[in-house]
């Protein structure tokens, strides 16, 4: 058995440290516009979009004494929406895409504090579970031809199902005066200068109902039992669900056929292999094993198997997320924990905690799990994972290898994270080498030079699982100032950035914004 430290944990400065752990301040503001419960990745972001529209005085309690104490910073930090379109319906593919714009964006204004960096992403799986169109691209020891694959010939691309385009803005638009006219804080003393209006696309965002299948021990949620569901976004056996890029991400010109794009593949500053031509973000290309070769020459995918490749992701060092949130999150205190509410009529009155009473406009549970008293009759439960970090070795990886064979996400320096495991009925903190060093040897299978390689880390975590395993973003039962954001189980630090945003419009106009309206609480 081991602890839980993560490969996260040594690699932040002493003032990203000091960010995760502030204490509690002696002026903790008592009656604030907004109150966050929860000091994770969803409800850090909770906090900085409040902020951003303009909803007033923000304070966040945490009850551990560091940030992003859980989940938030035990997971493999992967933000690829676009492998969703393997296992997720549209509504939830668009919401991953805008929160990844939104990192670009807050990254950018924040001069890199977020420190995200770019990913390329391999799903190698049998050629069976993935009926994807045409033939897939082939390698060719000849430079590609514009408009071509490696082989010359036109990359396939499955046609994508029509929905909404997923570029919208979240926090766009014309800015409205300051006034809270149907919502929480319409009783409120207004602060100072504009918001910013709903600005989520709008239209139902209609698609086929989530899995609900229970999650037998050491299974993953879509796929069968297995030690090693790798890595930390889901890689189940289903087929691929189509999906419309964005119009932003749309090639220029017409799609003869729907089967195939011709423009240019956007410079990668990850990769170093061979260039693809063909569909820009927001596309999944197939690969075959020589063209895997090409692009990551020291991957052996297994006979009969091909890839299936998305671009233009991101990841993170989570902690250090939470370390370039917090500073933005208004008032931030930890080692204050919740410990029930008073209602007057339908409206949270106060909030009591181990250090007092707080009595906000607004209330925002991000605590992973719906915490009494409305978690009556919601199924939902905490899953253990274990993740390991493999040190760098005399191998060449750029791109995050998944799929039922086995994989890993390269870090810049070398570091491969694999993981997570699901483990159905362990509610210990305890870790296991025993279940978490297969996934190092699961890696091995398609990264032969990583076999014997040396295990740095290993730790666990407990992700929040709600029935339907797709984020919850709703108001609390019966409660017109209250509302809840978890359930994202292994994709909170992708979804964080467009919750964060989409809780500040709710708020902010009182009306849920269209892409949300989906991610109901299951009751």
């Amino acid at each position: 058995m081991g602890h839980r430290v993560t490969v996260w944990d040594d690699r932040l400065s002493a003032g990203e440290l000091a960010a995760l752990a502030p204490g509690r301040p002696e002026d903790l503001d008592r009656t604030p516009d907004v109150l966050i419960v929860g000091g994770g990745a969803i409800g850090l972001s909770a906090a900085v979009f409040c902020l951003r529209a303009g909803l007033g005085r923000v304070v966040l309690i945490e009850r551990a004494e560091r940030l992003a104490p859980g989940a938030s910073s035990g997971n493999g930090g992967a933000i690829a929406p676009d492998m969703h379109l393997l296992t997720d319906g549209p509504e939830f593919v668009a919401f991953g895409r805008r929160s990844l714009e939104l990192y670009r964006e807050l990254d950018a204004e924040w001069g890199g504090a977020i420190g995200t960096w770019e990913t390329r992403w391999l799903d190698i799986r049998p050629a069976s579970t993935v009926p994807f169109g045409p033939q897939p691209a082939s390698a060719s020891s000849a430079a590609p031809l514009p408009g071509q694959s490696l082989s010359g010939t036109p990359l396939s691309r499955r046609p994508l199902r029509d929905g909404p385009p997923s570029d919208g803005p979240l926090l766009g638009g014309p800015l409205a005066g300051p006034r809270f006219p149907d919502g929480p804080l319409a009783d409120r003393p207004l602060p100072g200068g504009p918001r910013a209006e709903p600005p989520f696309p709008d239209g139902p965002l209609a698609g086929p109902p989530f899995s609900d299948r229970p999650l037998p021990r050491g299974s993953s949620p879509d796929g069968p039992p297995s030690r090693r569901s790798l890595p930390e976004e889901p890689s189940p056996d289903e087929l691929l669900r189509d999906r419309p890029p964005s119009e932003a991400s749309r090639p220029p010109g017409p799609v003869p056929d729907g089967s195939h794009f011709d423009d240019p593949q956007p410079d990668r500053s990850q990769a170093d292999g061979p260039r693809f031509d063909g569909p820009q973000r927001g596309g999944l290309w197939l690969l075959d094993a020589a063209a895997v070769r090409e692009l990551e020459p020291d991957v052996v995918p297994p006979d009969g198997a091909i890839a299936v490749l998305a671009e233009r992701q991101l990841a993170v060092n989570p902690l250090r997320l939470a370390a370039a949130l917090a500073p933005r999150a208004g008032q931030v205190a930890t080692g204050v924990a919740m410990l029930g509410v008073t209602m007057r009529g339908d409206r949270v009155a106060a909030v009591h905690t181990n250090v007092g009473d707080f009595s906000p406009g607004a209330l925002i549970l991000a605590t992973g799990l719906v915490p009494a008293p409305w978690d009556v009759g919601v199924p939902q439960r905490w899953v253990k994972g274990h993740m390991l970090a493999v040190a760098p070795g005399p191998w060449r990886l750029g791109s995050v290898l998944a799929g039922p064979f086995g994989g890993g996400s390269p870090l810049p320096d070398g570091t491969i994270v694999c993981g997570g495991t699901f483990d159905e009925g362990d509610q210990t903190l305890d870790v296991y080498p025993e279940i978490a060093d297969p996934m190092a040897a699961a890696l091995a299978t398609i990264l032969p030079a990583a076999a014997g390689a040396t295990i740095s880390r290993r730790w666990c975590c407990f992700r929040p699982y709600i029935e339907g395993r797709q984020p919850v973003i709703d108001r609390l039962p019966g409660v017109s100032n209250g509302w809840f954001a978890g359930g994202h189980f292994t994709t909170g630090i992708m979804m964080a950035p467009a919750t964060g945003a989409a809780l500040a419009a709710w708020i902010g106009s009182g009306t849920a914004p269209p892409p949300v309206r989906s991610f109901t609480l299951p009751r």
